[in-house]
């Protein structure tokens, strides 16, 4: 039993992190569906299988959500810390944004954050009465700044000025 409880611990901190499974062939098992594969063979001799399985499925749908929200929260963060120097910068620039995110650097901000999806500068497009700022989102996709609600859908992280 202390074995299984190891590897379970060891399995469990792999699912939680952004590593991939080591020999785990791409496209085989996702890291959560392996992760719900050992944690039904662990509780499957304790515990009825009716209700071993649905205590997996119930426990564990939502890990790759949970994985997400720390990575959202710093987008978002992020996001807001460069509309505002955004924002210094059109005041003080004759109600003019800037042609990159780079012309912040320095008077307005000390440093342009990365996004946290895809390890790269946020998207900025300059549009004619604002811009648009954007993250590729969970999927790493960039779908040039749709979100959830757009037709097509998308999943990126954004913030537009003017909103529209």
């Amino acid at each position: 039993m202390v074995e299984i409880n190891k590897q379970f611990d060891e399995l469990e901190q792999q699912v939680f992190s952004d590593e991939p499974m080591p020999g785990n062939r791409e496209g085989l098992l996702s890291q959560r569906e392996l992760f719900k594969a050992f944690a039904w063979y662990g509780v499957a001799g304790v515990v009825p299988i009716m209700v071993s399985r649905l205590t997996v499925d119930l426990s564990f749908r939502d890990t790759d959500r949970w994985r997400m929200r720390p990575k959202q929260h710093q987008t978002g963060i992020s996001l807001t810390r460069l509309v505002f120097a955004l924002e210094a910068y059109h005041r003080d620039n004759a109600q003019k944004y800037p042609e990159a995110l780079d012309d912040l650097l320095g008077r307005f901000i000390s440093e342009i954050p990365l996004d946290p999806f895809s390890g790269e500068s946020f998207r900025y497009i300059l549009e004619e009465r604002g811009f648009l700022l954007y993250s590729v989102g969970p999927n790493g996709i960039d779908e040039e700044g749709r979100g959830y609600s757009d037709k097509p859908r998308g999943d990126g992280i954004r913030r537009r000025v003017p909103l529209r």
